[in-house]
């Protein structure tokens, strides 16, 4: 199983950023546990071509707008690098501006939530005599 070589690894990764961080070696163990979690989500990417893939095509055999699954897949990309910017933030000891990104993300997934309320709004009105 593959999540077993994942957990592994990043528990690794652990105890040298707390031997890093013990020694008082911070900006390598920032540096680290970033390293550690692009190449976590480089492990994955494969896996998350075949979601996307299984997405698309379940959107095509349904007749689904598009425009609904893309605005899905953009709001977890979001969320996801939105999620990852913070915790190395929040590994430097810098909340602040931890949390000014999952601020800045909040907002860019409203903003893309928008033409989908439209569409909503859209058919209620439709549906109202």
């Amino acid at each position: 199983m593959e999540i077993f070589q994942v957990v592994i690894f990043c528990f690794s990764a652990v105890i040298i950023l707390r031997l890093l961080r013990q020694e008082g070696y911070t900006g390598y163990a920032v540096l680290l546990s970033t390293v550690v979690g692009i190449l976590v989500f480089l492990f994955v990417v494969n896996h998350l071509r075949t979601v996307l893939t299984a997405l698309a095509d379940l959107t095509a055999g349904a007749q689904v707008n598009f425009l609904f699954l893309d605005t899905l897949l953009k709001v977890v990309g979001i969320a996801y690098i939105a999620e990852f910017g913070s915790q190395v933030c929040k590994d430097a000891n810098e909340e602040m501006v931890a949390s000014k990104i999952e601020f800045a993300g909040k907002i860019l997934i409203l903003l893309l939530a928008i033409p989908i309320i439209l569409l909503v709004l859209e058919s209620i009105i439709n549906f109202l005599p």
